[in-house]
């Protein structure tokens, strides 16, 4: 038979808290603490982190758009996808995939200047500006 530490009370046999005042029963494991409003609630340890999706969806843009060069919108979208996926990855510690949305950015960045050069160098080499 076991009383509660707060008022007194009587608490029941195999009961983990008080009935009356939800202290914890003598003995009994306390609750775990609970995050304050406001906080952001973190990753428990152990827990599997999410890829973000919108991450491999960059990288495979990125990577289309460095094949097949003359595609100009693939790498424009690598690039607008990798930010918002790397911005996603920033607020919400759930989600992995950073590297992946950053290769996107970045072999979108390098498929728009290799189209520019190649746009540059056909056009000095037909005569279509003048050089």
């Amino acid at each position: 038979m076991a009383f509660c530490s707060k008022c007194g009370v009587e608490i029941k046999q195999g009961s983990a808290f008080c009935q009356n005042c939800g202290a914890p029963a003598p003995g009994a494991a306390a609750p775990p603490p609970q995050p304050a409003a406001g906080q952001p609630v973190m990753a428990q340890a152990g827990a599997v982190q999410k890829t973000n999706s919108l991450a491999i969806v960059s990288l495979v843009l990125g990577i289309v758009s460095f094949l097949i060069n003359p595609v100009f919108l693939i790498s424009i979208a690598a690039v607008i996808v990798g930010f918002i996926a790397n911005n996603q990855i920033s607020k919400n510690p759930g989600f992995k995939g950073k590297g992946l949305a950053m290769g996107g950015i970045i072999l979108g960045i390098l498929s728009v200047i290799l189209t520019i050069v190649l746009i540059i160098v056909a056009g000095s080499l037909f005569g279509i500006f003048g050089l």
